[in-house]
């Protein structure tokens, strides 16, 4: 990343000379408009700055030529959020459950733990009784089992073999050792309750398999544990239902079907390898949770909670969590979790890699689609959201927060990747929109995209933390072209707030900001430097430019520089730059706006378009020009105030590089050195005024010795407190600024 490097001390000033034969500033047009000022069609005069019409939505005049945000007159509390407009702070995604343990769980709404099912009478419970039901009781000891009421079976295979197709088999409460292979025909299995029916099962068998011709099979309210599987589904077997099951200590995966199944209100607890598996087909799980997956004794790779490969996976208000490596994962099958909460997920157990919540990998092929709704991804590792490769992504209404740094390295912890594969052909796409959520409190990044595609909309991106192995970073949005496909980020309606480092950073990529707040970016923990609101440069190479588009949008309270453009492009429409602090190391820096050139050889010149915005309350300078291109129009530049260390710059823009500036329908006003000053390069000035500046117009040779140039033929006027004077350009053998380094 850009970090900012010492600063040169400010020459005093000398000698003067004149411009020589400016023309005396024109009198005020008719109609008493200013020099600077624009005629409205009602008539009326506007001032340079943003006009109140064109602040962004949410946000109010602040009578002064800039805009401030509507928003609650305190900070929002964690898990909660407001956009500009917003009166109060409302919370994101669903309400986290406590914790559970053995035969209870909580579902996402559930504010306690609770048994999984009630058991209800004996000994039966809530069985749906019909002439068709076959009767199991371990307790019996009548003999002569024929499945009646009165003369149950014993065992449950008894009652399957017994059963006609469709028919329930009634489970009473008792510990049933064996493994259940349901075969040729479809049947429902009841229990009476799952905390007191246990299937058990030994010799690695699956204690429920269901075969293809046993599909729309149904299993019910039964505990599952034993040496294997837990319910195997074949490959043909479609529609099974599993619901309020406990599936408990299975030594192998507790769900693993090849075949379309629902499960709902159901708990999997300490399964190993993984907590469900479907492949080559579709399920949905509903009002479960899915826990304490731990690795098998011979892959330590694995303890992932859910993964679906190759069809889908429909997860809603469930509860994923304390599993090992991954929480949900989805390969080429599209997924859609709603109101579902994934937490906690660990490193895995060999190597301390991975943690990520979510992993969405859609493959090189076919897109798939991720839908992420009303949720809460938090207290993961690496990644909260991974999204790779061909995909759609869509995240709304969700809470991704406090993701943790990569176990084994203490790098990473980003809320959200979405990249292609490294040595992805430039035809894979990857695209997400995020809208309505909340980032808050993870690492390195909020939001990390990489020859990638996103709108981020009404949300709040705040508090990102430095990487924990370096201190460095901490950026709300990074936008990065790593491959051959350029990225994009299109960013509306949000605040990017408290990031570290940079809040948006843009590497060799695009990025269109509208009706947003960028504010209170703060250094990083490693060089204790930069703080920038945004930052525009080149890609890793050094070669492809960024740009930015900014619009009816506030950066606010930055360090060091508000917007930094390295060798890109920018454009500015009714914006405001404000407040830029010093950088805390050594009290100096506090630019609005920076453009520079990258330090590689042949690197581009920077570039700058700026039309009614305002640039106010800087410290060293409010916008700096080396090596760049800069126009200006209908914007206002005020109250430079001077770099607090030193005591010295204070200019309102200042040139050098050989920049050039054509400055128009402005006002540059109050600055502590001066309003314009230019070292070694080109201004042009059109119906300006240049007001209450120490000098209103500087030129000075650069340290090349190179000359400036300033044309001032057009309508300028220049001044304070007299009326309109004579603009004059004074050498005053003052120095320029250092770029901002690398």
């Amino acid at each position: 990343m850009w970090i900012p490097v010492a600063l040169t001390l400010t020459c005093a000033c000398s000698s003067s000379s004149s411009s020589g034969g400016a023309p005396p500033p024109p009198p005020p047009p008719a109609g008493g408009c200013a020099v600077d000022e624009q005629r409205l069609d009602d008539g009326s005069c506007q001032a340079p700055g943003v006009p109140p019409s064109r602040c962004g939505h949410g946000f109010r005049a602040d009578g002064n030529g800039g805009c401030d945000a509507i928003l609650p007159p305190a900070d929002c509390p964690e898990g909660q959020m407001a956009l500009p407009g917003d009166s109060a702070c409302k919370p994101v995604g669903v309400a986290e459950p406590p914790k559970c343990a053995g035969a209870t769980m909580a579902v996402p709404g559930e504010p306690a733990c609770r048994a999984i099912l009630d058991c209800g009478a004996a000994p039966w419970g809530a069985t749906p009784i019909d002439a068709t039901t076959q009767y199991v009781d371990a307790s019996y000891a009548g003999g002569a089992s024929d499945g009646t009421a009165q003369k149950p079976w014993t065992k449950i295979a008894a009652a399957v073999t017994a059963a006609a197709p469709g028919a329930i088999v009634a489970i009473a409460a008792g510990r049933y050792a064996e493994s259940l292979s349901l075969v040729g025909k479809p049947v429902k299995l009841w229990g009476r309750c799952p905390q007191m029916v246990e299937l058990a099962t030994s010799g690695r068998n699956a204690a429920i398999a269901v075969a293809p011709a046993a599909g729309k099979s149904e299993v019910h309210a039964i505990a599952v544990t034993g040496d294997g599987v837990g319910i195997a589904i074949a490959s043909g077997a479609n529609d099974v239902v599993l619901d309020a099951l406990w599936i408990h200590g299975t030594t192998q995966i507790g769900v693993d079907a090849l075949a379309p199944f629902v499960m709902h209100a159901s708990l999997i607890d300490g399964a190993h390898g993984r907590g469900v598996r479907v492949q080559y087909s579709a399920a949905s799980v509903e009002r479960s949770v899915v826990r304490n997956i731990d690795p098998e004794p011979t892959d330590l790779r694995l303890g992932q909670g859910i993964v679906a490969a190759d069809v889908g996976l429909r997860l809603l208000a469930s509860v994923v969590e304390n599993c090992h490596g991954i929480g949900v994962l989805a390969g080429e099958a599209d997924l859609t979790l709603t109101g579902s909460v994934i937490r906690d997920i660990q490193a895995t157990v060999d190597t301390g890699e991975y943690g990520e919540g979510i992993a969405f990998d859609s493959g090189l092929g076919a897109s798939h689609t991720l839908t992420v709704q009303d949720s809460r991804i938090v207290r993961n590792r690496t990644y909260g959201i991974y999204v790779l490769n061909n995909a759609v992504a869509l995240v709304e209404r969700t809470l991704v927060q406090g993701t943790l740094s990569r176990l084994s390295t203490r790098e990473l912890g980003r809320g959200m990747e979405i990249r292609p594969q490294h040595d992805a052909s430039s035809k894979v796409t990857v695209t997400a929109t995020v809208r309505g959520s909340l980032f808050e409190k993870n690492r390195t990044t909020g939001i990390s995209i990489a020859s990638a595609h996103l709108v981020l909309e009404d949300s709040v991106v705040r508090d990102t933390l430095s990487t924990e192995s370096t201190g460095a970073e901490g950026f709300a949005v990074a936008v990065n072209s790593a491959t051959t496909i350029r990225a994009d980020a299109t960013i509306r309606r949000s605040i990017l707030e408290r990031n570290r480092g940079v809040a948006l950073l843009v590497q060799g990529g695009d990025a269109v900001v509208e009706d947003s707040l960028l504010r209170h970016t703060v250094v990083d923990a490693d060089t204790k430097s930069a703080g920038y609101g945004v930052q525009v440069a080149p890609d890793a190479s050094g070669v492809q430019g960024g740009t930015l588009v900014m619009r009816s949008s506030l950066v606010d309270d930055s360090v060091t520089g508000g917007v930094v453009v390295i060798s890109s492009k920018a454009s500015l429409d009714a914006c405001v730059v404000r407040g830029t602090k010093a950088r805390p190391s050594d009290g100096r820096a506090g630019r609005g706006i920076v453009l520079q050139p990258d330090t590689v050889a042949g690197a581009k010149r920077a570039s700058l378009t700026m039309t009614a915005s305002l640039v106010a309350e800087q410290l060293e300078a409010g916008i700096t020009l080396d090596g760049a291109d800069a126009t200006i129009d209908a914007s206002r530049i005020r109250d430079t105030h001077g770099e607090a260390a030193t005591h010295s710059f204070g200019d309102g823009i200042v040139l050098q590089g050989h920049a050039t500036l054509a400055l128009t329908g402005s006002r540059v006003e109050r600055s502590a050195r001066a309003g314009v000053a230019a070292f070694g390069s080109s201004v042009s000035l059109a119906k300006t005024t240049l007001s209450c500046n120490a000098v209103d117009l500087d030129g000075d040779a650069d340290l090349d010795g190179s000359p400036y140039a300033f044309d001032l033929a057009k309508d300028n006027a220049c001044g304070c407190g007299k009326g309109p004077q004579v603009c004059q350009v004074l050498s005053s053998n003052l120095a320029p600024p250092r770029a901002l380094g690398k």
